[in-house]
């Protein structure tokens, strides 16, 4: 499955009784990223209902590696519901400590909405939204160096295609190239890799970049954007 550096919210289930209905997400995260910091056996999650009815919930937490079927942490409760205008507070708990020590590991947090179904007899619309959010990974000895750990992502030149080079043990969240201060258009795959840029991959950007003035716009672990300059090596 595809992943996104961005908050992501989308249909997910329908039961369609009637053709107008709010699309609009009930359930807010207090974050739209999350650290996980090694010495942590814990951390919470916040879950507000905006909407004017009770709603369910469920949470589930997925490897980024979708080949290692190994569990590293469980929420609780997996299940749960929330009064309209009320929170809801969410623990995810670590039970595997067998994870890298010198890299970032990414995980997905996902909420699914539950509504309520509607009384019989009764023409409604019921729409449940699925939020997916990031969840970082990180060994204690890659606190100290992450903040601005964009600006060490290297570019380089292969066959005549300009190269980043994400040599660092640090995921990140790239939403923009830009050359010479102006955007650089790439396919969505790249937008893809680079919203998800992970410990030494690289993405080639092809041949549309001609100045070695070239910057990119991602986002910190409070979810701003953050421009950095980048050398070429």
């Amino acid at each position: 499955m595809a992943k996104n550096n961005t908050l992501r919210t989308f249909f997910f289930s329908a039961s369609l009784f009637l053709f107008t209905a709010s699309s609009h997400a009930a359930f807010v995260l207090n974050s739209t990223r999350y650290v996980f910091d090694e010495k942590r056996e814990n951390i919470s999650v916040q879950v507000d209902n905006q909407s004017a009815q009770e709603y369910g919930g469920q949470i589930w937490i997925e490897n980024q590696d979708q080949n290692d079927k190994n569990v590293y942490f469980v929420p609780s409760p997996t299940f749960f519901k929330v009064a309209d205008q009320h929170k809801q507070i969410l623990r995810i708990l670590k039970i595997n400590n067998a994870l890298p020590k010198d890299k970032e590991s990414l995980f997905w947090i996902n909420i699914q909405e539950i509504p309520k179904a509607p009384k019989e007899g009764m023409n409604a619309l019921s729409i449940a939204l699925h939020t997916q959010v990031k969840m970082f990974y990180r060994p204690d000895a890659l606190k100290a160096k992450r903040e601005n750990a964009e600006q060490q992502i290297k570019m380089i030149s292969s066959e005549g295609n300009t190269v980043l080079w994400n040599d660092t043990p640090y995921y990140f969240a790239i939403i923009s190239v830009k050359q010479n201060g102006t955007p650089v258009k790439v396919s969505d795959d790249i937008k893809e890799k680079l919203a998800v840029f992970a410990p030494g991959e690289k993405v080639s950007l092809g041949k549309s970049i001609t100045s070695s003035n070239l910057s990119i716009v991602a986002f910190d672990d409070y979810g701003v954007n953050k421009e950095y300059k980048l050398n070429k090596s």
